[in-house]
């Protein structure tokens, strides 16, 4: 038990508290809050090295929060090391993760109480039934009561009701926490002093369980003391909190002697009584405690609990009075003390507004900035938030900025103030006076932090327009403000908005306009800025969307290889290129294209040395794809290309994404298809999973491949590989679309077609024209397949197809000619020469040229027959 109480005190002796904050100051200057955890002396109580925990006690202590972690986390246990050990680890890390919270800003702390409450959970878990597993849930409680306090602190004079809720919730599950630790200790209690044994050395001592006793009892007189201050006060959930924690105080043996504990209790209790409202209760309490001769921290804490309560009773002549004995004692300072003058300060201040008295008001708003400054630069970021906090609520409720104020801070505090409480407008006021203020004195960073924050709340209240305005006066005011271009960002952004929401025709064109007068204005401004790269790709977005292909291309390639929209920007230049190509049919232009993307794209992949790389990047393996369906698909003897840059790929790439694999090697065997490679591009094909898209797109294509082959021979082989392929989708057919099933059933019909499977085919194709009546080179295959047969009954239905096709069809058009052709020529075929003839002469009339010197030479050629 004495190991136990030593360590206690080595850790106590350096905070006291107000309200459960850290207010001491020994041995470090950097103080974080107390208010976290357990005695955290009691891993002594387990198996832990006392200089260990010294030092992670010590790095925390500094703020070195990381370092404790990886401290812990580096030391992994032995696989023969104590339960005890993983228990005090468990404590340890836990008892990190939140001081870390504690000190760090709002939005980083969730992650933190989640890895402090998961540690001690995992521990539960896996040691139900460990002996101590007292403490691990006790340092859970008190990771509750630390969150909880921290969400009171910051929720006053907030506008979200619901971070009260929030502070109660934390708290309640704190109070049960502690609640089931101490009927926990009561039953070990009671039956440790039944047993006539010794403890095993893993067990409890009676003492042990004694201090641990006395200890929660503290813990959660303080957790009830907390949850008084969430009600107001004189409430009745306020006073019955506060007379919860004086029982638990005065339980036998909490606040008696001269330890580290009892004098704990005692400022607790006098704290507790000070809320209530019982003003001399709290000075016997404090007389009394001054009388045992505690140490200089505990001397701090009551004088720092007497000035509070002279100001909580409006005596501030006698609080004045108080606060001119100075914060130390011998050297020692009290967080607790320095918020009591604080509070001295705010109330002194806000008397000197009745009657106004300009002077002292000056003087005691200077006295109140000083001390702000002192407590942040003493405590520690997360002390200072609270004194601004508690000075802004009293500026934004009385006239410094309505009094024209100049003192930057305290338009600083007064402004977050407003803004926590709700009025955003208030406090954009306020930013706006701060920004005058700065830009009065020449200090030019300050101005532009206010002028951008009073833009930023526009923003928030959702006044795109204003805050616009307002980001690129900022910006173009300060242009060699190191921030101007990020401020610039932000009007884009907004304008962006404004896009969107646009209603009708002409403010859709205005918002449209002013959006890329801005990006093109980024551009100009601020080209080499971080923020260029966006603009960058925002202009390429926007340019794409408009269909100004070629010059969104030209954007994306402007951006450079260092930055974060690179790959993007790349990919998109590939799609591009390949929208292009796909929708101009022009010949040469289709060349020069590739060309062009070629000549931009694989130095990307090859480099300066012209070799493959090794290994492959995902950014050139999608390079390499975009490239081989450029090449395969629109440049004259592309298949080589495209067989070339996919091989090489693929061998480079062993471990990659299934997907891209499935489709590189469904592109390299259309390609081998075209090279007439049909045995290896079976071979590849197979190695394609069962009905995955790319499939899809090789039977399509092998469809198209089989209209252009040329020879009997390959186009049976095509045709056959189509069938193989077709036939691997089997049932997995039913999970693709309807536009896929369409594209795997004509395929299918064609490779019938080629290999004279006649009644296959006319099947496939009648079924397919009565899902897609309107398509004309399904209808025109149909018609051709019902041309070829020896039958007058088919002719006859072949004649009426053609006439649908060419009723379908662009008169004059390519198709109209072939379906007029084929009329002609099958009337002639059924022994109807005259109607033939009459065709033919009304065509001439109507088309001299007869569809050009390919088809006229046809239509000759028919007639001398």
């Amino acid at each position: 038990m004495n190991a136990f109480v030593q360590r206690v005190r080595l850790y106590y002796c350096s905070c006291f508290f107000k309200d459960g904050w850290l207010l001491g100051r020994f041995p470090t200057r950097i103080q974080i809050g107390a208010l976290v955890l357990i005695a955290w002396g009691l891993p002594i109580m387990l198996s832990a090295s006392t200089r260990d925990t010294e030092f992670l006690d010590g790095l925390r202590a500094r703020g070195l929060y990381w370092l404790a972690e990886k401290q812990i986390l580096g030391q992994p246990l032995a696989e023969n090391s104590t339960s005890d050990a993983r228990a005090s680890r468990t404590i340890e890390l836990a008892k990190t993760y939140a001081e870390w919270a504690v000190a760090s800003p709002p939005g980083e702390r969730s992650m933190l109480w989640e890895k402090a409450h998961k540690v001690t959970a995992e521990f539960t878990r896996s040691e139900p039934n460990h002996p101590k597993r007292l403490l691990v849930d006790l340092q859970d409680a008190l990771t509750w009561l630390a969150a909880g306090e921290l969400e009171r602190l910051e929720a006053t004079g907030v506008s979200d009701s619901n971070r009260f809720e929030l502070a109660k919730e934390h708290l309640r599950q704190a109070i049960r926490g502690m609640t089931d630790v101490v009927e926990q200790t009561k039953t070990l209690l009671r039956q440790v002093r039944l047993s006539r044994t010794e403890p095993s050395e893993d067990g409890w001592s009676a003492a042990e369980l004694e201090g641990l006793e006395r200890h929660v009892a503290i813990e959660l007189a303080r957790a009830l003391q907390n949850q008084a201050l969430c009600y107001p006060s004189g409430s009745e959930d306020h006073v019955n909190a506060l007379t919860r924690a004086l029982e638990q105080l005065a339980q036998p043996g909490v606040a008696i002697g001269q330890d580290l504990l009892s004098w704990r209790a005692r400022l607790v209790r006098i704290a507790c009584l000070r809320l209530l409202g019982h003003g001399d209760a709290c000075r016997q309490e404090m007389q009394a405690l001054l009388e045992t001769k505690p140490p200089d921290w505990v001397t701090l804490c009551i004088e720092a609990n007497r000035v509070q309560l002279l100001v909580s009773e409006g005596d501030l002549t006698e609080a004045r009075a108080a606060i001119q004995k100075g914060r130390s004692r011998h050297g020692l300072v009290s967080q607790q003390l320095d918020f009591a003058h604080l509070d001295v300060y705010l109330a002194l201040w806000q008397a000197a507004h009745h009657p106004a008295d300009p002077t002292e008001l000056d003087s005691l708003s200077s006295r109140i900035l000083d001390q702000v400054r002192l407590i942040g630069n003493e405590y520690g970021p997360a002390a200072g938030r609270r004194a601004e906090m508690q000075v802004g609520r009293l500026f934004a409720s009385t006239d410094v900025v309505q009094r024209g104020g100049s003192d930057l801070d305290a338009l600083r505090i007064a402004a977050e103030s407003l803004y926590r409480a709700g009025k955003i407008s208030e406090a954009i006021a306020a930013y706006d006076q701060a920004a005058g203020a700065a830009r009065k004195i020449g200090d030019a960073d300050r101005r532009f932090q206010f002028g951008f924050t009073a833009a930023a709340l526009e923003q928030k209240m959702d006044q795109l327009q204003v805050a616009c305005d307002r980001y690129c006066r900022l910006a173009e005011t300060m242009p060699q403000h190191p921030n101007a271009a990020r401020a610039h960002r932000m009007a884009i952004l907004c304008a962006s908005g404004l896009v969107r929401r646009a209603e009708g025709p002409a403010a859709r064109s205005g918002a449209e306009e002013r959006y890329t007068a801005l990006l093109q204005n980024h551009l100009s401004n601020w080209p080499n800025s971080p923020t260029a790269n966006d603009a960058r790709f925002w202009y390429g977005q926007w340019l794409e969307n408009q269909r100004s292909w070629r010059e969104a291309i030209a954007m994306y390639q402007s951006i450079p290889p260092d930055s974060e929209h690179f790959p993007r920007g790349l990919n998109c230049v590939c799609d591009l290129y390949e929208r292009l190509l796909k929708e101009n049919l022009d010949r040469n232009f289709r060349i020069q294209c590739v060309q062009e993307a070629t000549q931009f794209l694989q130095p990307l992949i090859a480099g300066p040395d012209k070799t493959w790389p090794s290994p492959w990047t995902p950014l050139q393996r999608s390079i390499a794809l975009s490239l081989g369906r450029m090449h395969i698909r629109y440049a004259e003897d592309g298949a080589e290309y495209c067989r070339e840059i996919l091989t090489a790929a693929l061998a480079g790439s062993n471990e990659v994404d299934s997907a891209w694999k499935a489709t590189a090697r469904a592109l390299l065997a259309e390609a081998l298809l075209i090279q007439g490679a049909i045995h290896e591009a079976d071979e590849l094909a197979k190695q394609l999973p069962d009905g995955h898209l790319p499939m899809v797109e090789l039977v399509e294509q092998s469809r198209k491949i089989l209209h252009q082959s040329t020879g009997h021979e390959k186009k049976a082989a095509v045709a056959q590989f189509v069938l193989h392929l077709v036939e691997r989708f089997g049932h997995e057919r039913n999970g693709f679309s309807a536009a896929d099933r369409f594209l795997l059933d004509r395929a299918r019909a064609a490779a019938h077609d080629v290999l004279g499977h006649y009644d296959e085919a006319l099947a496939l194709y009648t079924q397919l024209v009565k899902q897609r009546p309107k398509d004309g080179d399904l209808r025109e295959d149909q018609a051709r397949l019902l041309s070829q047969t020896g039958g007058a009954k088919d002719w006859n239905t072949a004649l009426r197809a053609w006439q649908a096709v060419e009723h379908g069809s662009k008169p004059g058009g390519p198709r109209w000619f072939r379906a007029r052709y084929a009329r002609c020529e099958l009337l002639i075929r059924l022994g109807r020469r005259d109607e033939a003839m009459t065709l033919i002469r009304l065509t001439t009339a109507i088309y001299p040229d007869l569809g050009g010197d390919r088809m006229r030479e046809s239509f000759r050629k028919l007639v001398d027959h």
